[in-house]
């Protein structure tokens, strides 16, 4: 460090006249300058979102961006040392160039003596860049948000036309707990680091589509030749780079953004986005000028391909398909024409899928991975028997589903109401994400994923006061229609505070519900059957606690315009004065523009309750 303090003493004494120190200090609060070493200004000044100490070289560098300024043009123009690769040009070359492009430094220099870096960007040999968005699996509580991270094209996987030479690049935290609780306090409060790491692009391939069944949507960036090499320039200086983990607020998404914010700063992604970032308003941000986004294009998922190509065969081919999962059809008695070909493929697929959790890690010995060995051998002995060509699948139908497409996350609502009770107007406020009758496009059909939606009535007449009547803190539905090859169990989980069912005591009690049970249908219209929950709280002051269960039934439809869900339950209540009831509701949606609607609902208890809605929702 003294020898650099020795050349920023020299720098500004002998050379470098024409810029003053008024001019430095103004490059210092520049976006180019603040945003590549993520200075966010605060009450006390700026303050470096990197929290790792090495990254600077100014000992007051986390808080002053003038005083790492000086020190990084003195640092890389300090004298060669014999190990080059710790020399702060080479450790920090992004920094180098954005200094050259504004003649802070001397001219002459560059970075062919740093031999890690050349190495580096020999290898990266970067073509693209792309944001890639992870979407939602129903089966998967881990994808209930989805997830972005950067892939990194290649020349040569470009020349190549092979995606899974490229890399991924992904901002992760170090969990370094498997404690529940602890892992839910550090990743709300910053406990953990995150950073970024690069690797192959088939290794998030394999986790996302395969293991996890999740399409991956890849829009790639509109950066030009000097654009993609300062980008390539900053992921390496990265590595010296730790930030904290905020699971709502700073997280894999929102440090994406940042570093292309970094990079083509005058595209202020960050700039739109809330305080809290679902990962899909990160993919919404990069659609607020239309020159960000060069192309659009999907890696479909396992299961998404397992159904097209089940979609897609005729009857007999489907006969066909059914009896190789049951094990009555023998694979070495499959025809060489293009129909049994089809189904052969599909059913190759099939055990791909059914066996995505086998783990690859586990010895010879595992009975699981032994037997999907021999399917798998079997499967492909067959195939290169076979002359026929095999039918492709055309995925352009995924096109107006992308995420891209899907409403705002956050949700306001107004409306009036009329219950046995009164007249009321309802306001609604949700913080994310998405339930099963708004509308579909972007979103994983037939699901719900809601955090904190809190409900409030007004009734002038008898209180004249706005009243809280629910907090709903989580709510998820995964209705997945059962397929011919997949038949997983359908659940709904709600979780918050409300006021109880019978309105005697005005005061709210926590309640816990959860249905299980199966669904049948297709992505537009559905039927449900569960054993459920409803309204159960776990105190409630009257009864100490209500549980309230039973058969429900429900029936979905969602389309463009319009969705509707009609549901009845017949409840066992755990307390003698309600002891049994019917339950009916019907709520419906009409969707006007992707971001405002108009609903519909009534509720009926027997004869002891009703109320009837209406309201519209707004999406922001």
């Amino acid at each position: 460090m003294k020898k650099y303090l020795t050349a920023t003493f020299l720098f500004f004494a002998l050379g470098h006249s024409s810029w003053a120190s008024t001019e430095l200090e103004t490059f210092s609060k520049s976006q180019r300058w603040l945003k590549l070493i993520r200075y966010e200004k605060n009450l006390f000044g700026y303050e470096s979102l990197v929290k790792a100490k090495e990254y600077f070289l100014s000992e007051n560098g986390m808080t002053s961006p003038l005083e790492e300024l000086k020190q990084t043009i003195s640092g890389v123009e300090s004298p060669l040392v014999k190990d080059m690769n710790n020399h702060p040009k080479c450790l920090f070359p992004a920094r180098f160039m954005l200094l050259k492009e504004h003649r802070l430094i001397e001219q002459s220099l560059n970075l062919y003596d740093c031999p890690a870096y050349q190495d580096y960007i020999k290898k990266i040999d970067i073509y693209s860049v792309s944001i890639i968005f992870s979407s939602y699996f129903i089966e998967k509580p881990a994808s209930t948000f989805g997830h972005t991270f950067f892939r990194v094209r290649s020349k040569s996987s470009k020349s190549q036309d092979n995606d899974l030479l490229d890399y991924g690049v992904d901002f992760s935290a170090k969990v370094d707990t498997s404690n529940p609780l602890v892992y839910g306090y550090k990743g709300i409060f910053g406990g953990f680091k995150g950073m970024f790491a690069m690797m192959p692009y088939y290794v998030k391939v394999k986790e996302y589509n395969n293991m996890e069944s999740r399409d991956l949507w890849d829009y790639e960036l509109n950066l030009d030749r000097k654009d993609l090499i300062y980008f390539q320039a900053h992921l390496f200086e990265m590595n010296r780079a730790y930030f904290d983990y905020l699971y709502f607020t700073k997280n894999c998404s929102y440090h994406i953004l940042a570093f292309v914010d970094a990079i083509r700063t005058d595209w202020k992604l960050i700039d739109n986005i809330d305080t809290t970032v679902p990962p899909v308003d990160t993919i919404y941000a990069l659609f607020e000028q239309d020159n960000i986004v060069k192309n659009i294009k999907v890696r479909p998922a396992s299961y998404t391909k397992l159904k097209a190509r089940y979609d897609e065969m005729n009857p007999k081919q489907g006969a066909l398909f059914k009896k190789l999962i049951k094990d009555s059809k023998n694979i070495s008695d499959i025809k060489d024409n293009v129909d049994e070909l089809f189904v052969l493929d599909t059913y190759n697929l099939y055990i791909d899928f059914k066996n995505a959790d086998v783990d690859a890690t586990k010895s010879l010995k595992d009975k699981e991975k032994k037997e999907y060995r021999t399917q798998k051998f079997r499967i492909n002995s067959k195939r290169a028997k076979l002359a026929s060509k095999s039918q492709d699948i055309n995925y352009d139908f995924l096109m107006p589903k992308s995420p891209d497409k899907g409403h705002s996350t956050n949700r306001f609502s107004l409306g009036p109401s009329f219950d046995s009770n009164g007249e009321y107007l309802n306001i609604e406020f949700r913080g994310a994400l998405h339930d099963l009758l708004d509308r579909q496009s972007g979103y994983l059909p037939m699901s719900t994923t809601e955090l904190v939606n809190i409900k409030l009535d007004y009734n002038r007449y008898q209180e004249d006061r706005l009243r809280l009547v629910d907090i709903q803190l989580a709510r998820i539905d995964a209705l997945r229609p059962v397929t011919v090859f997949a038949k997983k169990l359908s659940w709904q989980f709600n979780f918050g505070f409300a006021e109880s069912f019978t309105y005697q005591s005005r005061t709210l009690n926590p309640y816990l519900d959860f249905d299980l049970g199966y669904t049948f249908g297709n992505e537009v219209f559905a039927l449900a059957a569960f054993i459920a929950t409803q309204n159960s709280y776990i105190y409630e002051s009257d009864y100490d606690y209500a549980l309230t269960y039973g058969p429900k039934i429900r029936l979905i439809y969602s389309s463009k315009y319009f969705s509707w869900q009609g549901s009845y339950q017949y409840s066992f209540r755990n307390n003698t004065r309600l002891n049994k009831q019917h339950e009916w509701n019907s709520e419906a949606k009409f969707h006007f523009t992707k971001d405002v609607s108009l609903r519909l609902a009534y509720q009926y208890y027997d004869e002891v309750y009703q109320r009837a809605m209406a309201g519209l929702n707004f999406f922001y």
